[in-house]
């Protein structure tokens, strides 16, 4: 799949929420925060050039570019999330 387009913009819609949350729930300082999301664009280019291009009635297309965006940022964490280790909550 193309880097252009619907990838791209969900790139610049979401990256910044991606490095917000990174502080509030996972505890990471905003250093470590943005270091990662620089580390995840490339990841996440790297991601999608390996996808299939979709059809264009595709219902998909948004869920997998997604689960790319969150699997680019988890990937390139220091020390990955727990699911025992409490989070934070927003409040």
């Amino acid at each position: 799949m193309r880097w252009m387009g619907i990838p791209m913009a969900m790139w610049a819609v979401f990256a910044k929420s991606f490095q917000t949350q990174l502080t509030a729930v996972l505890g990471y300082d905003a250093a470590t925060a943005k270091q990662i999301t620089k580390s995840a664009k490339p990841k996440y280019k790297e991601i999608i050039a390996k996808l299939p291009e979709f059809e264009k009635a595709d219902r998909f297309q948004l869920n997998i570019i997604g689960c790319a965006m969150l699997g680019a940022f988890v990937l390139c964490m220091p020390k990955r999330p727990d699911t025992e280790a409490p989070m934070r909550t927003l409040r």
